[in-house]
């Protein structure tokens, strides 16, 4: 673990020489000592790193997310955040389904699928494509140290991007379902229900951690002794939220969330994991790099990038129509589409429950390889157009003191 996270690291660091984030970094180094590639880390490994740790560290993105959704940061944005969402989401949600549903059969007549089988397909990809990577944007934000109603809106738009997205894929599939079998029958109450089940329970138990670590916080005052009982409450979380089925992602976001507005002391419960992001985002996206299976590309191409042009498509669209809706400032109407384009850890979470719904069984093969296909063209091809329009649209607090003492020469 420790050579992964130091190669990680040099990679980081090596990118950023030629203006790329090091997210990218971290991804090219998983690729190249991947299974695919070199071969220093074999499928096994791989396989064991991933279980090991996605979760835990994606709970730890998602808590964090939540705890910069403050209602003090989002004051004047809250609107904002609200119509872009909403726009852009169900943009992406729209034109997925319908470039697949109606522009599939077309250009893919060999898979010999029905209508029926289309549209279906196209309501659960399209839900998925709702969903936004916290991970890549909590990773660029944190490395060029910006500030501003950009990345103020860009995560409080993300966190609630992955709440549509889990809550849509339990309606969709639902339909879906009912579709499939032409009436309402009590597999498909059963799949909502249990979804709805772990939706709220999700909530529930990210608000109760929340008043939990409020209370025992109240004894701890040193940073390393806040930043140990974070660190165990959101990996306790994690795995309690997968033995009793509950979404990891979504307790920790509004773990994050909650204990953020909650708390009235001085105590800083989300800084505290600021040192040691960095090695954490090396290690997650170079595991997640060498997890990529390149061969994916070839076998599900033309349904790939149906997905990536109807999903970035629509958040690009969307956020416009949103921002314009809301009467926000200009980098939020310029930049904020193409900053949600990073998706990795929530859709390729709900990707795989299409594995476990029976009904889905006709076409989960093909729309689990395409949309994991897609997932690996836009893990690389997303991180440098965030750090870019990130880099364009926002500010740092050195900028910030500048235009405050009236420096002509900052810009914003």
């Amino acid at each position: 673990m420790a050579i992964i996270v130091t190669l990680g690291l040099l990679a980081g660091r090596t990118v950023r020489f030629i203006r790329m984030p090091a997210v990218t970094g971290y991804l090219l180094i998983g690729i190249l000592i991947g299974p695919w590639m070199v071969g220093v880390l074999d499928y096994d490994t791989v396989d064991v790193l991933s279980h090991a740790f996605t979760n835990p560290i994606l709970g730890v993105i998602a808590y964090m997310i939540g705890g910069n959704a403050s209602f003090q940061n989002l004051v004047g944005l809250k609107k904002a955040i609200l119509y872009i969402s909403i726009a852009e989401a169900g943009m992406a949600f729209i034109i997925t389904l319908l470039l697949i549903t109606y522009i599939g059969p077309i250009l893919m007549p060999e898979l010999s699928l029905d209508f029926r089988s289309w549209l279906v397909m196209g309501i659960v990809i399209g839900s998925i494509c709702m969903a936004t990577a916290p991970a890549v944007s909590m990773a660029i934000v944190d490395e060029l140290k910006v500030i501003g109603s950009l990345p103020t809106a860009l995560l409080g738009v993300i966190a609630l991007d992955n709440l549509y997205a889990i809550v849509g894929f339990s309606i969709c599939t639902w339909i879906a379902i009912i579709i499939i079998e032409g009436s309402v029958s009590t597999d498909a109450i059963g799949v909502v229900l249990e979804q709805l089940f772990s939706i709220l329970g999700s909530v529930l138990l990210g608000v109760v951690l929340a008043y939990f670590m409020s209370f025992v916080g109240q004894i701890t005052w040193q940073k390393y002794q806040r930043l140990i009982l974070v660190m165990g409450i959101i990996m306790a979380s994690s795995q309690i939220a997968l033995t009793i089925g509950l979404f990891p992602i979504l307790v920790n976001l509004v773990f994050g969330f909650t204990i953020v507005n909650l708390q009235a002391d001085d105590k800083d419960y989300i800084g505290v994991i600021k040192p040691i992001q960095e090695p954490m985002f090396a290690l997650f996206f170079s595991v997640a790099g060498a997890h990529m299976n390149l061969d994916m590309l070839r076998s599900a191409g033309i349904l790939t990038m149906l997905i990536v042009l109807g999903r970035d498509g629509g958040k690009i669209i969307g956020s416009w129509i949103g921002a314009v809706s809301a009467d926000t400032t200009g980098p939020i109407r310029k930049y904020l589409g193409f900053a949600l384009m990073p998706k990795a850890g929530v859709t390729i979470g709900l990707t795989m429950l299409i594995t476990e719904i029976p009904q889905l069984d006709p076409i989960s093969n093909i729309a689990v390889t395409a949309i994991l296909a897609s997932t690996l063209i836009n893990e690389l091809s997303a991180p440098p157009i965030s750090r870019f329009v990130l880099a364009r649209g926002a500010y740092t607090r050195d900028q910030e003191y500048a235009i405050k003492n009236n420096d002509r020469g900052a810009t914003i």
